[in-house]
C-alpha cells in the first residue's frame, strides 16, 4: 500500500517502474481531490501478469512535483 496526500487537487500519476527504467504498471493517472489517499499494487504489470520478486520504483506525480522511492518485492 503506497499513502499520499495532496495539499489541493490535483493530477496525480502514480506508477512502478523495474530497474531498466520501464513502466511496469501504472496504478492511478487521474483528477484526485485533495487530502490523505492510498493506492494498492497487486504485483502485477498494465498487462494483468504477475512480476517477480525483486527491488522496484514507484513514483508518484503531482502537478510538476516529482517524488519516487525504492521498494522491495518479496513472494
Amino acid at each position: 500500500t503506497i499513502p499520499y496526500r495532496l495539499e489541493r487537487d490535483s493530477r496525480v500519476n502514480l506508477s512502478i517502474y523495474d530497474l531498466t527504467g520501464r513502466v511496469v504498471k501504472t496504478i492511478i493517472d487521474q483528477l484526485q481531490a485533495s487530502g490523505s489517499h492510498s493506492a494498492s499494487w497487486n504485483s502485477t504489470d498494465n498487462a494483468g501478469q504477475l512480476v517477480p520478486s525483486g527491488v522496484y520504483f514507484v513514483r508518484l506525480r503531482v502537478g510538476n512535483n516529482v517524488e519516487a522511492r525504492k521498494m522491495i518485492l518479496t513472494k
